[in-house]
């Protein structure tokens, strides 16, 4: 006899409901606690690249870390992200046990569940954007890493000329 409703239908619907009550829940995998940490990360990394290539300003153009249109795409496509899910980072109640019910703050509070429960599916995008800040911020520390051994190599190279002057002036060639 068919309902219509197979085993992989009802284990699809429990994992989804599952997924959308963790996202609600309280707890380290809830949307909020997810969302905030990807906004600090993208802040810090931001941060931190900005950072970096304030620092150069000494260093040849040439030289200097150059994350090109991959880096700025990538900023634009996380301020978005984090534009459009900024509501998660609010509360949907005070906390406080038996909060009134302000008529004015419902459609607010709808928002912000709505964007807990849709979390899961967004959180596949906060993931590719991740994963697309981590090879920015791996890219930026090689050039960097790059830079500073190429300043290195000057800095011998320049140590050792002088080295050369200072001896033959200490013994001047017959």
């Amino acid at each position: 006899m068919s309902f219509g409703w197979s085993a992989g239908d009802v284990l699809q619907t429990a994992k989804i409901a599952w997924d959308v009550y963790k996202c609600i829940a309280d707890g380290t995998q809830n949307a909020k606690s997810d969302f905030t940490q990807f906004q600090a990360e993208f802040e810090l990394m931001r941060a931190t690249i900005e950072e970096l290539q304030e620092a150069e300003t000494d260093v040849p153009v040439s030289k200097r870390v150059a994350l090109g249109e991959s880096y700025e795409r990538t900023i634009i496509e996380c301020t978005d992200f984090v534009r459009k899910h900024q509501r998660l980072a609010s509360d949907i109640h005070s906390g406080r046990p038996k909060e009134l019910l302000h008529w004015h703050k419902v459609p607010d509070r709808v928002k912000t569940l709505f964007h807990q429960v849709s979390w899961p599916i967004e959180r596949k995008e906060a993931e590719r954007l991740r994963r697309a800040l981590e090879r920015n911020v791996q890219l930026a520390n090689l050039m960097a890493t790059n830079t500073v051994i190429d300043i290195q190599k000057q800095y011998r190279h320049e140590d050792r000329q002088e080295n050369l002057e200072i001896l033959r002036a200490i013994n001047p060639e017959p």
